[in-house]
């Protein structure tokens, strides 16, 4: 598959922009995020505004049918390692420019190939098998995900948000279609943000304990692939 045809800015910088020209395929990027990667968080969520939220080494299972809850990691790459994963033409939002359905593939890939270090954290207590068995089923459920840690959306100080939106419409990369959208998402899907945080969220499942947990996709998250194809964020 090519590489997606955007330009970026000359205001990153000709050093950053030679970097980003050199990042390897998206599978030896999610190797190199494994690699490096040390994980600052790990927390269960429930849904709800406000959302409760418990470290996973003091989190009580859920029993209720009716409560949905997720477990959410927060890992920390180097400055070069994120650019490649968050920015370049071979990385996660490379993907699903391609399609959204090349996008759900590369998470997927992705979140396999970390899956292991993040359930070997100290975050899960050594004799929480059931967190961890919760964790590997929410982490590897059709709605998990990656992706930056955004400010006003940390769940502790550890994963404290980089990234805010946008409040321009200079564009810091060119593709011929984000930097063209008329949406609000479109404003921080056409930039480039620097950081070294990323955040892997899994699925939000039920308080089921029979292996069957039923997961549920937030209505303002259905249709996260596409908002990335279109726009270059959701």
């Amino acid at each position: 598959m090519s590489d997606p045809p955007w330009r970026f800015s000359s205001s990153l910088g000709q050093d950053r922009i030679s970097k980003l020209a050199k990042a390897p395929s998206f599978d030896d990027i999610a190797k190199a995020v494994n690699s490096e990667m040390e994980v600052l968080c790990g927390h269960a969520e429930k849904l709800g505004t406000p959302p409760q939220v418990y470290d996973l080494h003091c989190w009580s299972p859920p029993t209720n049918e009716f409560e949905f809850w997720r477990v959410v990691f927060t890992v920390l790459v180097s400055g070069s390692v994120f650019d490649w994963f968050f920015n370049s033409t071979r990385g996660y939002r490379a993907s699903y420019f391609h399609s959204p359905e090349n996008g759900l593939q590369s998470n997927r890939r992705l979140i396999e190939t970390v899956l292991d270090k993040l359930l070997d954290t100290p975050s899960i207590a050594s004799d929480c098998d059931w967190i961890r068995r919760f964790a590997r089923e929410s982490m590897t459920s059709g709605s998990a995900k990656a992706w930056l840690t955004e400010k006003g959306n940390e769940l502790c100080n550890d994963c404290r948000g980089e990234v805010g939106l946008a409040q321009d419409c200079m564009a810091e990369l060119e593709n011929g279609r984000w930097e063209l959208a008329n949406c609000p998402l479109a404003r921080s899907g056409r930039k480039a943000p620097c950081g070294t945080k990323i955040k892997f969220m899994g699925a939000f499942l039920d308080g089921q304990r029979d292996g069957q947990h039923n997961e549920l996709i937030p209505a303002r998250k259905r249709f996260r692939s596409r908002e990335i194809f279109q726009y270059g964020w959701s």
